[in-house]
Order: C-alpha cells, then structure tokens, then sequence
C-alpha cells in the first residue's frame, strides 16, 4: 500500500520536493533574464535582418530648370551677346536677330506719331468755320442772308469737326504702330528669363535661324540643384513632399541636407521603382550640376511599421 501511493502521488512529491529546493541567487535571476532578451533581439533579427537596416539608392544632381531659348520669327543673327561660361541676370539680351527693315518701318511710324501738322491745320480750319458759322446766325437774325446759306455754313463746319477727329484718330493709330513693331523688335531678340549660366549658343553672328529649328541659346539655372532617385516602393512611403534628407555628394565629405520635392504617385510596372526628386539650395554654387550623390533612407523597425498602420488605419493589420 506504501508503494502504491509513493506512484500515484508522483506530482505532488515533484512539487513538494521543488519548494524544497533552495532559493535562486538574485544576481542568476538577472543573468537569465538577460540572456534571453539577447536570445529574442537575435531571432527578431533573424526573422527579419533588413528591419534594421538602412536603404541606399544612387543618383545625380542636375540644374533646377534648363531654358531652351528660341527666336519667335526666323531670319539673320546680327548680334550674339554671350559666350558659352557667362552668367547672366533676368532680363539681359543673349542674341538678336536683324532688324534692319523692321527699324525703318519704325522710324516711319514714329515719325508719324511724333508729327501734329495735320491735326493743327485742320483745327484752325475748324475753328475758322465756326466762326464763320456765328456770323451766319447774325446775319440771319438781320435778314441779310437766307436759311439755306446757314445750314451750308453748319454743315461745313461739322464736317471740319469730322476731319478732325479722324485726323487725331490716324495719329492714335500711328502710336499704335509704333507699339506693334517693338513688339516685332522684342520677338526678334532672346532675353534670360532668370538668372542663370550659359551653358550652348547655338547661333553666330550671320547665320540664319528657321522656324524648324528656332533654338539659339541654352540657359540653366544653378542657384537650386535637383537630384532624382529612383527607389522601391516601401522606401518611397517613408517620403514625404518637404521632408529634410541627406544625400552624399561625390567629392564632398559631408552630407549635404535637401528637400524631397516630388515623390511619384505611381510605381514603374517594369522596375517596380518609384521617381523621387529632392532640391538642393545652391546660393552661392558650391555643388556642382551633374555630379553623381547618395540617398539614404533609415530602415523601419516592425513596431515603427505597426504604428503608421494603426495612425492611417486606427487598428492594426
């Protein structure tokens, strides 16, 4: 009967003899414990290794705006105010085309614009048959002349008033010219819209330009860089328009900090890539355009991934 209950009792003894053990030293609790969040930070990794690692993706920098600049009209290059190097500011001439017919068209229509002759004589005229009006209502109020003769005098002297006014208005229109052909003038010469570098003249001084192939005059503005990426879809939803990241500029030894300025909405079906493009601040043209440079984006832990499913969700997925 002893025998019989020593078996059956098997887990109670067990744990009789486990309160009977002597108590864990606290200095072993904590060395167990640490080992095993050792044990959990490594299988976490092992499950995932590129959780905690950061994504690069190569680019270059290019200028933030390239002008093609082209002539509205065809014809003969007279004068080319730049060189391949220079610098210009907005508004300064680059090249003009010859004007020389359309100048004296100019000078005709000015002259006309400038000139009063005809408006002055035709007012005296007026004014001399209005006078000549006043003394027909006078004598008519004496007898002396009959009321045919009046309307005569009136009539003249509206059609005087007439002259006139169509006079002042051949004298608008000839303003009006004068405005036309310096616009013609200003189609025929390139101007910098902004300030920027040449970078391509196309055209000398005698070589005529076509309507084919109008371009004369390439502009870049390098007072801002553009650097573009093209980077997989999950780092892509890391970014957002006006964020501050750092690229690694080739032959510089500091990042350089930038602004992501367009994230595209669409992945590439082919390269399964999305176009990033960030803006560099050039002010004083330290960063050269066309240089290769580095984006780095920090890689995500699972709990980071987690709450930016719950911020945009409200619950976890």
């Amino acid at each position: 009967m002893a025998r019989n209950d020593s078996k059956h009792d098997g887990p109670e003894s067990g744990m009789m003899r486990s309160n009977q053990w002597p108590a864990e030293r606290p200095r072993t609790r904590f060395w167990r414990r640490s080992a095993a969040a050792v044990l959990v930070v490594i299988a976490c990794t092992a499950v995932n290794p590129a959780a905690a690692q950061t994504a690069t993706f190569d680019g270059f920098t290019e200028p933030i705006r390239t002008f093609h600049l082209a002539v509205a009209e065809p014809g003969r290059v007279d004068e080319v105010s730049v060189e391949r190097g220079d610098r210009v500011a907005a508004g300064d001439r680059l090249l003009r085309l010859d004007c020389g017919p359309i100048q004296s068209r100019r000078r005709i229509a000015a002259f006309e614009a400038a000139s009063t002759t005809e408006i002055d004589r035709l007012r005296i005229d007026a004014a001399s048959k209005r006078s000549r009006l006043r003394r027909l209502e006078k004598l008519l109020q004496g007898g002396s002349i009959n009321p045919e003769e009046l309307r005569r005098g009136r009539a003249d002297a509206d059609v005087a008033d007439l002259l006139v006014a169509a006079a002042e208005d051949r004298h608008e229109l000839a303003n009006i010219e004068v405005e036309k052909i310096d616009q013609q003038i200003a189609q025929r010469c390139v101007h910098a819209p902004v300030d920027g570098l040449v970078v391509d003249v196309r055209r000398r001084r005698g070589e005529y330009v076509s309507t084919a192939d109008p371009e004369v005059v390439t502009l870049v503005q390098l007072d801002q860089l553009m650097a573009t990426f093209f980077v997989d879809t999950p780092s892509a939803t890391t970014l957002t328009i006006g964020q501050d990241v750092r690229l690694n500029i080739e032959h510089r030894d500091k990042p350089v900090v930038a602004s992501v300025l367009y994230v595209a909405a669409v992945t590439d079906a082919d390269s399964g890539r999305v176009r990033v493009q960030c803006v560099i601040e050039n002010p004083d043209r330290r960063y050269r355009s066309g240089l290769r440079c580095t984006l780095t984006i920090p890689g995500q832990t699972r709990l980071s991934r987690l709450n930016r499913r719950i911020d945009s969700s409200g619950a976890p997925r």
